[in-house]
């Protein structure tokens, strides 16, 4: 390799740590800050017994139209929450409406490679379903079902 080759390459790793630092400060950062805001306006903090804050909505059956996004999964003794910031989405399903709780590799054409946690309720219109791909899907499972 040539000094100019060293040089480049340098530069360029240069670049791609600070566009990662500015996707942090400026996309990742101000949206974990705005679902926290959300989630303690919403529940007290001895009222939550699990909460990913970086949780990424796979879509709800019944609105297919809504796009996938991160938003903040709280569980609570009573409910299950999700909120998104941008666009603004709130899925509130009370624990005696969900109907099951399982692990999915794809839900609404949606798949990541990884489970999914994919939650059956009751809703407003009737049957519906919701999925998340979030760490430790399979604790959220369990967790789901020892509170229904």
């Amino acid at each position: 390799m040539t000094n100019l080759g060293i040089i480049a390459f340098i530069i360029l790793l240069v670049v791609v740590v600070l566009l990662g630092y500015a996707v942090n400060r400026l996309v990742i950062a101000p949206n974990r800050k705005t679902v926290r805001y959300a989630s303690s306006a919403e529940f007290k903090k001895d009222e939550i017994v699990r909460e990913q804050v970086l949780a990424n909505f796979l879509g709800l059956e019944s609105q297919r139209d809504k796009k996938p996004g991160l938003g903040n999964l709280v569980l609570s003794a009573k409910k299950l929450w999700f909120y998104r910031s941008e666009p603004q989405l709130t899925v509130d399903i009370a624990l005696a409406d969900i109907t099951g709780v399982e692990l999915a590799k794809t839900h609404l054409g949606h798949t990541t490679g990884k489970p999914l946690l994919l939650v059956r309720f009751a809703g407003p219109s009737g049957p519906d379903s919701v999925a998340f791909h979030l760490p430790y899907p399979d604790e959220w499972r369990l967790a789901i079902n020892n509170l229904r």
